[in-house]
């Protein structure tokens, strides 16, 4: 999305922060209870949120696809004949958009965290820290990157 090619959605994701994923982990060793089942997460998000998030953080907005299911999935199917026509890289597909589009895959994830005794960190910390981590490796247009550097404050 912060490259300019990624767009938002209808539809809801649960953001985690990897090492959210792993301290639970090191917990569930710890004070696990054996051949029990944890599920961890973090924020249920609406996708078009962590758009308007990125826009606030980065500055950047992705563009944002406002129908409903049905007329995303065409719209996918139109878009890619388009792209297979002009022998160009389509920016979503329909495979893609046919399994998250108008889904929320939102998951309740507290007792795990009261088991544990932990919070996990908030979707605009997670999203920050996935911004920090794709300017250090150079997978944020130089460009851009110089950009979203200033405007995080960071150097």
């Amino acid at each position: 999305m912060l490259n300019g090619v990624g767009q938002t959605y209808e539809g809801g994701l649960n953001l985690v922060d990897v090492r959210d994923v792993a301290r639970a982990h090191v917990a569930a060793l710890q004070v696990g209870e054996n051949c029990r089942r944890y599920i961890v997460g973090g924020d249920n998000i609406r996708v078009r949120d962590i758009g308007e998030t990125l826009a606030r953080l980065t500055g950047y907005r992705p563009l944002h696809l406002p129908f409903n299911r049905s007329m995303t999935l065409l719209t996918a199917r139109v878009v890619e004949t388009f792209c297979r026509t002009f022998r160009i890289s389509p920016p979503f597909t329909y495979d893609l958009l046919y399994e998250v589009a108008d889904r929320y895959a939102w998951y309740d994830c507290r007792e795990t965290y009261e088991t544990f005794d932990f919070t996990p960190r908030g979707a605009e910390e997670v999203l920050k820290g996935s911004i920090e981590w794709l300017l250090s490796q150079g997978k944020i247009r130089p460009r851009r990157a110089q950009s979203i550097q200033a405007k995080l404050h960071l150097t």
